[in-house]
């Protein structure tokens, strides 16, 4: 029974997506077939008068006869199952990972869709821009972004794929929203991009107070604040802010916000739609990053599609005032508060990123050989960088009001 028990619980997870992840779906499978059989043992024996009496002579028999009717069920069952596990074809997200070779992985990701994330690595363009093998034989992009403008970037990546047809497509549904580095409402053109979707991913709460700070100190209304007077705290920022990812994932369309084109305005998630951007997460996305893990998640990067890793990998396009490797934001100001639909996709996205470390046997020594760290000269530039936002900020924060 208590093999039951635990069988029941787990068969609940195995069926929460539409389908099971490629890696789980014997487990799965297996699972149904512990559900059979023991279902019938706990049947025969609490029918009637067995759960009162165990020793009843009948009630042995009762549960002696439904366990060898019920053999042959499992058996059928488990053929079934086995035969539908063989007819399946697999998604293209687990034709990448079989491939056995950088060049082939690469060549299944084409046209390459990047799903840019709100404050979660507005810097992998210029890895994208900078990633000579995706544009081929072509005239790859003779530029790199010197900061996170939307314009620039989109401008950009549009002439790279003019020339270079098939390398990368438009996640945007209508141009005149975005084209390939704002941040798009992935349900509108799910059907083209799924398996060819690469992402960086970020703990929620820390997504929430980079994008609120942006929000506090430089005056933008985005990242689901609709009202025109700015949040009181953080708190009530994150409160409206919350589960920004799994809108992203999940909708066709934003009902707006004052921007019009923001990701993150209401209505608050659903629980189908938290389930659905958890799985899309598992089983659609080729290539998924962890911003906190940024040099490691460059180097699995490199080693599955191809490349060598360039010092503008590491360069950071938006550093916010308390933007640095080594620290993070103070979330004592949520108050306690959690983002519970955008947690379940963060952690599907490091189950990802972990399940292909180890398929490709990277750890943070084997990167350091494999893509170095940027040079001293740039972290002391980039850390320079910072400290001048940091006092620009202040400044402002001193400034009299008129």
């Amino acid at each position: 029974q208590a093999i039951l028990v635990q069988a029941v619980l787990a068969e609940g997870s195995c069926s929460l997506g539409r389908k099971p992840y490629s890696s789980l779906h014997a487990s799965c499978a297996m699972l149904r077939v512990i559900l059979a059989g023991c279902g019938a043992v706990v049947a025969a024996q609490c029918s009637a008068t067995s759960c009162r009496d165990g020793n009843d002579e009948s009630s042995l028999l009762q549960t002696k006869s439904a366990v060898s009717h019920n053999a042959g069920a499992t058996r059928h069952m488990l053929a079934m199952d086995m035969q539908l596990n063989q007819q399946r074809q697999p998604s293209l997200v687990e034709r990448i990972a079989a491939a056995p070779s950088a060049t082939e992985r690469l060549e299944l990701l084409k046209p390459l869709a990047w799903a840019h994330i709100p404050k979660a690595g507005d810097s992998f363009a210029n890895v994208l821009l900078g990633f000579s093998e995706l544009w081929g034989a072509c005239s790859a992009p003779d530029a790199l972004l010197e900061s996170n403008g939307r314009q620039e970037c989109d401008i950009i990546f549009s002439e790279a794929t003019k020339q270079c047809p098939g390398t990368m497509t438009s996640p945007f549904l209508d141009p005149s929203v975005g084209l390939f580095c704002g941040h798009p409402m992935l349900g509108a053109t799910y059907a083209q991009t799924q398996g060819h979707l690469v992402a960086m991913f970020r703990q929620p709460e820390q997504r929430i107070l980079s994008s609120y700070y942006d929000v506090k100190e430089d005056g933008l209304v985005a990242g689901g604040w609709v009202s025109p007077v700015p949040p009181s705290s953080a708190s009530d920022y994150a409160v409206a802010a919350q589960g920004c990812v799994t809108k992203m994932l999940t909708r066709a369309e934003t009902a707006g916000g004052l921007t019009g084109v923001d990701p993150c305005a209401p209505p608050a998630v659903s629980a189908e739609e938290a389930v659905l951007a958890r799985d899309r997460v598992l089983q659609d996305f080729a290539f998924v990053g962890i911003l906190e893990e940024w040099d490691l998640s460059i180097c699995l990067f490199h080693v599955k599609f191809g490349g060598s890793c360039l010092e503008s990998d590491f360069a950071n396009l938006h550093a916010g005032p308390n933007a640095s490797k080594a620290s993070s934001y103070d979330t004592s100001v949520l108050e306690g508060f959690v983002d519970e639909s955008d947690g379940a996709v963060y952690n599907a996205a490091k189950f990802v990123f972990r399940s292909d470390l180890t398929r490709y046997g990277l750890s943070s020594a084997a990167c350091a050989q494999l893509c170095p760290s940027p040079s001293a000269a740039q972290q002391a530039g980039q850390t320079a960088l910072m400290q001048l936002k940091v006092q620009d900020d202040k400044a402002r924060q001193e400034k009299p009001r008129s």
